[in-house]
């Protein structure tokens, strides 16, 4: 996959997405989205996580307050990660906030759409509670995801594509450059 060039934004573009702050910023009553220290490029799907702030541990470069699930399922999706690896051509790196969070071209979504997404989320996390494991990294590895998160997983990624126009068997070439040209157009 061909990496492309991001310009840093300081907010998304789109109103329900808030902007990514630092965790010194957040109530400690807040809920987060929690991105993962590393990923790494063979990942289809990152274990983000939605946490009360009091959880966090320090390590977190920026957190993104949260009370909708829209924001959760397109950070959960494949959709997303094929963005930040169209970004970043390391085999392993930190997600971060200005060029893969606050340049991802959220869509627009209706109430109907937004109820289908929160849909899937909530299949998404029913499956993973449903998941022994130590660490929620070690889940997310290709080779040791369990079948029902990972049929969860692209069930949510069905809703999105339909959302974003995509076909269910589009590449991630093809993903990568429907992102790209909303990208672009949000620039204009």
């Amino acid at each position: 996959m061909k990496v492309i060039p991001v310009k840093n934004h300081n907010r998304p573009l789109v109103p329900f997405i808030p902007p990514a702050v630092s965790q010194k910023s957040i109530d400690q009553n807040q809920a987060v989205i929690r991105f993962p220290n590393r990923v790494h490029r063979k990942q289809i799907y990152y274990e983000i996580e939605i946490l009360p702030s009091s959880y966090l541990d320090g390590t977190e470069k920026f957190v993104v307050p949260v009370d909708n699930p829209t924001l959760l399922g397109f950070l959960t999706s494949s959709i997303f990660a094929v963005w930040v690896k169209g970004i970043n051509s390391n085999e392993s790196f930190a997600i971060n906030d200005k060029s893969m969070y606050n340049s991802f071209p959220f869509p627009e979504v209706s109430k109907k759409q937004i109820n289908d997404i929160e849909r899937a989320v909530n299949y998404v996390f029913e499956a993973r509670a449903e998941t022994q494991f130590k660490s929620l990294s070690d889940v997310y590895l290709p080779e040791t995801m369990p079948e029902h998160l990972l049929k969860a997983h692209e069930n949510l990624d069905r809703v999105l594509l339909d959302i974003l126009g995509i076909q269910h068997n589009a590449s991630n070439e093809e993903i990568l450059k429907n992102l790209f040209d909303r990208y672009l157009e949000n620039l204009n």
